[in-house]
């Protein structure tokens, strides 16, 4: 561990480095890109750079009906629940009305 330039801290010097990178694995958290060597006097062309491999086909669509279900049923517990609440908040005041008292509703 040491200091940076004119003193200044490094990453190997920040309090947390260790255990951050103990976190990771001890591997780099970005994915540096593939840099190919140029050689002098050869020219390639754009299809040696791109590997011979064919396109793997798109995963097909998620059904829908599934996801309009659990949509619906998420529809109907809220509203369930909003009924809920609104039977509690009128028997609250149906019953301060007759014990007289005033309810707060927060």
């Amino acid at each position: 561990m040491g200091e940076g330039v004119s003193g200044k801290s490094t990453a190997e010097t920040w309090p947390f480095f260790v255990l951050m990178d103990e976190v990771s694995g001890q591997r780099p958290s970005n994915n540096p890109p593939v840099l190919i060597a140029s050689i002098p006097g050869e020219t390639l062309g754009p299809s040696s750079a791109v590997g011979d491999h064919e396109e793997e086909p798109a995963p097909p669509p998620p059904p829908t009906k599934k996801r309009r279900a659990r949509k619906d049923e998420l529809v109907e517990l809220l509203r369930e629940d909003m009924r809920f609440q609104r039977e509690t908040e009128e028997r609250r005041a149906r019953e301060s009305r007759e014990n007289g008292t005033t309810v707060f509703s927060s």
